[in-house]
């Protein structure tokens, strides 16, 4: 549904941005950087992100995250 005067083609217009707010919306509350239940890389990356903050290495903890959300947009979307 439009409102009155606006562009029917406005909302094909906005997938993209709507897209990647969306994926900036699952960065941001943390969906990304939990493991998928049953995924043998989610569970291994992950265990690397929890052993990394459990002896404050942050760097590694950082990668680790960043592994796992790549290998999220890769294999869960």
């Amino acid at each position: 549904m439009t409102a009155a005067g606006a562009d029917p083609r406005a909302d094909a217009l906005a997938t993209p941005q709507r897209e990647r707010a969306r994926s900036i919306r699952a960065v941001v509350d943390g969906s990304e950087s939990r493991p998928v239940e049953g995924c043998s890389d989610c569970a291994r990356l992950d265990r690397q992100m929890t052993c990394a903050q459990r002896v404050f290495d942050y760097s590694g903890a950082v990668d680790a995250r960043v592994l796992l959300r790549r290998h999220h947009a890769g294999a869960h979307r």
